[in-house]
């Protein structure tokens, strides 16, 4: 089964995000309806293809990486990443994610940006890709469980035991910052500040799992950041490329 990890983690951390970028480029072509509801099924396909290869090569454990069986030294988590490196982390991504946010002032100083304008910019980004029908915001409410259960198997469950595990041998600390950047590299389609920030949402995620020693939490909180989108009005119109 170590060559399937091999194998899955190839694609994870290459194949993916380029997957991901042509996906979310041939989306933003097309105004179609049916063109989004066939990209998020793709997603969904293809997500509970990796899953499933991701339980098979941790058997005979099966669903040890949802119970953090598969991570060794998991159970003493709370030692292996103590409060203090914890905190210090995060402190640092958010200063990051400031210096970023600042850097977007600058170049914003005539629009007078303000934390709604933000958020609002976030979701223009990814108008291409969000739902406006009530056949899209089915499918993208199935994606959105979709990636709540799969990504998290896949990143936190998979990735971290894989890269902590020999051959690679990484610490926890470092297999849990590491599987974060990956994350965000994924979902490169929604630029730097997005990639950023949904590596600091992986990592935080991460500490749930250690913490918390199964990916329950962080699953149920995936799912409903995702889904949240379903609950906003007067969602941006899409820009589309040609």
């Amino acid at each position: 089964m170590i060559f399937l990890q091999h194998i899955l983690a190839f694609l994870l951390i290459v194949v993916w995000p380029v997957w991901d970028h042509i996906e979310m480029k041939r989306l933003k072509q097309s105004t179609a309806s049916s063109a989004k509801v066939d990209s998020y099924r793709r997603i969904i396909v293809v997500e509970w293809l990796a899953t499933a290869v991701a339980v098979a090569a941790v058997a005979p454990t099966n669903l040890a990486i949802i119970r953090g069986a598969a991570l060794p030294g998991l159970t003493t988590g709370l030692s292996k990443i103590s409060p203090a490196f914890a905190a210090g982390l995060v402190i640092g991504l958010v200063i990051g994610m400031l210096a970023l946010l600042l850097l977007r002032m600058r170049r914003s100083r005539s629009q007078q940006p303000s934390p709604q304008s933000w958020g609002r910019d976030a979701l223009k980004r990814i108008a291409f890709f969000l739902p406006v029908s009530s056949r899209e915001r089915l499918w993208f409410a199935l994606a959105c469980v979709t990636a709540g259960i799969c990504e998290e198997i896949l990143y936190r469950g998979f990735l971290i035991g894989y890269l902590h595990s020999l051959p690679w041998g990484l610490t926890l600390q470092a297999a849990l910052i590491l599987s974060s950047v990956v994350f965000g590299v994924l979902h490169n389609s929604q630029g730097i500040l997005g990639v950023f920030s949904i590596g600091v949402i992986g990592f935080l995620f991460g500490l749930l799992f250690f913490y918390t020693g199964n990916l329950i939490v962080p699953i149920v909180l995936h799912t409903l950041i995702d889904l949240r989108i379903l609950l906003m009005k007067n969602l941006p119109e899409p820009e589309i490329s040609t």
